[in-house]
C-alpha cells in the first residue's frame, strides 16, 4: 500500500471533490441545470457501489466450488430489494413533506 501520509492526502483531495460538487450543484440550484444535478449524482453513487458490489456477488466461492449457493444468491438479491424499497419509501416521505 501507500504510506499513511499519501493515502491521506489522495483520500482527503477525493473528499474535497465532493465540496466542489456540492458547491456547483447549489450555484446551479436555480436553474434547470440543478434539476439534473441531484439524479445524476444519485446515479454516479449507485454505479460506483454497484460496480464495487457485483463482482463480489459473482465471484464469491462458496465450500463446494466457484458458483455461489442458492441461499447466497437469494440473500443478495433480498439486500438489493430491501434497499430498493427502502429508497422508495424516502422518496414517498419526502414527497408528503411540507416545506
Amino acid at each position: 500500500g501507500w504510506p499513511l501520509m499519501r493515502a491521506a492526502l489522495y483520500n482527503f483531495l477525493a473528499a474535497l471533490s465532493f465540496l466542489v460538487g456540492e458547491l456547483i450543484a447549489v450555484a446551479f440550484s436555480g436553474t434547470s441545470v440543478g434539476e439534473q444535478v441531484p439524479p445524476f449524482s444519485a446515479g454516479n453513487f449507485l454505479y460506483i457501489a454497484l460496480a464495487d458490489l457485483i463482482p463480489e456477488m459473482v465471484m464469491w466461492r462458496g465450500k463446494h466450488g466457484t458458483l455461489p449457493s442458492i441461499s447466497y444468491q437469494a440473500l443478495n438479491v433480498g439486500c438489493l430489494l430491501l434497499g430498493l424499497v427502502f429508497l422508495a419509501w424516502i422518496k414517498a416521505m419526502f414527497e408528503e413533506w411540507e416545506w
